[in-house]
């Protein structure tokens, strides 16, 4: 969004965390609507009260409306496009999430109808994923509203320091894992993966893991396993980071993210620009994007798996090498911000003829 609003009038309707509260300084106009902790049901109803008082509101002065998530309470104040008559494009973040049939919200039936109104009237559908394509698709989306898009990311920011040949993270052992700490991403399977790490000798692995806690109860868990692992003294807990460039770019020597639900993540392709071999697993557009790049392994959601496809790459540097030199090329090529800025505004240039 920062440049197209360069060359257009942006607003954009945020919430922020009390700790991290800041403005959008490249939008035109930037609208923190709200205040949360975390996603609770009730939070999500004021998010889409608010939301949809504003539109309601101002929605006359716009001509598209971008909607950022495929969660039901992102998508309500499409209702206040489909009352102005204005266009509007969704963005759905994961597939098998809140667009499939097996989503809880939508058992119950006058939900999933009202979701397929919403999804169906929308004028553009941005896919992260083959499989995004396929539920927008499902929805009654019109194939030629579906737009396959990639997660872009500054590849000249997140550039590595060095050329792989020289860095020294490739003989690092340190697991890096970017996102939020929640059960839909399983950070936990990298800290088994860690302990077993160790205990095969890789006595000095360590893991970061830069993001913010879902909620208390996970962060229990979470803490509990490390303790049980016995691998405390080996984690190092981030938080929420407003920029990973210079994390990535220190010792991590790969990315682990054993998602369950995903679309592209960001963290994906700011690792792969940063010149970082990826383990994943097989959800979303991560298994594609990593097989496509060759530059890593796409396992099952089993900490077996993951330490085997660690070691392997932990004692071959010359492997390491060319993975990072395959994901650095990929990201200039696929994921570059320029390009993907270019896709985004030809989406909205084609919907405006609608």
């Amino acid at each position: 969004m920062e440049p197209v609003s360069r060359e257009h009038h942006t607003v954009v309707l945020y919430g922020i965390r009390d700790l991290h509260a800041t403005s959008l300084s490249w939008a035109t106009v930037s609208v923190p609507i709200m205040t949360f902790r975390r996603y609770s049901v009730l939070e999500q109803m004021r998010w889409s009260f608010r939301a949809t008082r504003w539109l309601l509101r101002h929605l006359g002065q716009y001509d598209m409306v971008h909607f950022h998530g495929a969660a039901l309470f992102n998508l309500l104040p499409a209702l206040a496009a489909i009352v102005r008559r204005r266009r509007y494009l969704l963005v759905a973040l994961s597939a098998r999430g809140d667009l499939s049939p097996s989503a809880r919200s939508n058992r119950i039936p006058l939900v999933a109808a009202l979701r397929r109104r919403l999804v169906s009237g929308a004028t553009v559908g941005l896919a992260l994923s083959d499989d995004i394509a396929s539920e927008f698709a499902a929805l009654g989306l019109p194939s030629q509203r579906i737009v396959p898009m990639q997660n872009p990311v500054d590849t000249t920011r997140f550039a590595p320091l060095v050329p792989p040949g020289e860095d020294p993270r490739a003989l690092s052992h340190t697991l890096g894992f970017v996102g939020k700490l929640c059960a839909r991403k399983r950070p936990d399977l990298v800290l088994e993966s860690l302990a077993l790490l160790r205990q095969r000798g890789f006595h000095e692995a360590r893991a970061v893991f830069v993001g913010p806690f879902d909620s208390p109860e996970y962060e229990r868990f979470f803490r509990d396993r490390m303790t049980r692992l016995a691998v405390t003294d080996a984690v190092e807990l981030l938080g929420y980071c407003a920029d990973v460039s210079t994390v990535l770019a220190a010792d991590v020597s790969l990315l682990v993210l054993p998602s369950t639900k995903e679309g592209l993540p960001g963290a994906l392709v700011e690792a792969m620009a940063c010149g970082l071999p990826a383990i994943v697993t097989d959800v979303g557009a991560m298994g594609r994007t990593v097989r496509d790049a060759g530059c890593g392994w796409v396992v099952e959601a089993d900490p077996e798996a993951i330490a085997a496809a660690v070691t392997e790459l932990w004692v071959d540097r010359d492997r390491w090498i060319e993975y990072s030199t395959a994901a650095q090329r990929y990201a200039r090529s696929h994921c570059d911000i320029k390009a993907v800025v270019h896709t985004y505004v030809s989406a909205l240039s084609e919907a405006g003829k609608r």
